[in-house]
């Protein structure tokens, strides 16, 4: 089974919370992930995707959000993938941006009610809804 770590990043407080979900190469809309390098824990692995993938750093480690698992196929191989998920919340100013060498086409900052439909994965919304509840 291969494993990966991600994080649901907001910002703001009430009507003015935002979340940062990113574009990846493959046109879907996601939160920042991916493979854990020697000697990282989970969360080091998701605060530093997010770091290369969307540009943010000064991130809270508010606490972990679960996991999720799920199959894919490439390069006709069927693979397993858990994917452990933490809540982050960034500075009040921090502005997001999608870096093309690291999966990521395009970035933004969105109100939950935006954000939850443009998620590509049902299992990404509900991870978004465990996270907004959570944050308050």
């Amino acid at each position: 089974m291969l494993r990966s770590a991600g994080g649901v990043v907001v910002k703001g407080r009430g009507d003015e919370l935002r979340v940062a979900v990113m574009q990846s190469r493959y046109g879907t809309w996601v939160f920042p992930k991916g493979g854990f390098e020697p000697g990282e824990s989970a969360e080091q692995t998701a605060r530093r995707e997010i770091r290369e993938e969307i540009g943010l750093s000064h991130l809270i480690c508010k606490g972990s959000l679960g996991w999720t698992e799920h199959t894919f196929e490439r390069d006709r191989r069927r693979f397993r993938k858990r994917i452990d998920w933490f809540l982050f919340e960034a500075p009040g100013d921090a502005e997001a941006s999608a870096n093309p060498r690291e999966n990521a086409l395009d970035c933004g900052w969105f109100a939950p009610q935006q954000a939850l439909p443009l998620l590509s994965h049902a299992d990404q919304r509900r991870i978004l809804r465990r996270a907004l509840s959570t944050a308050g």
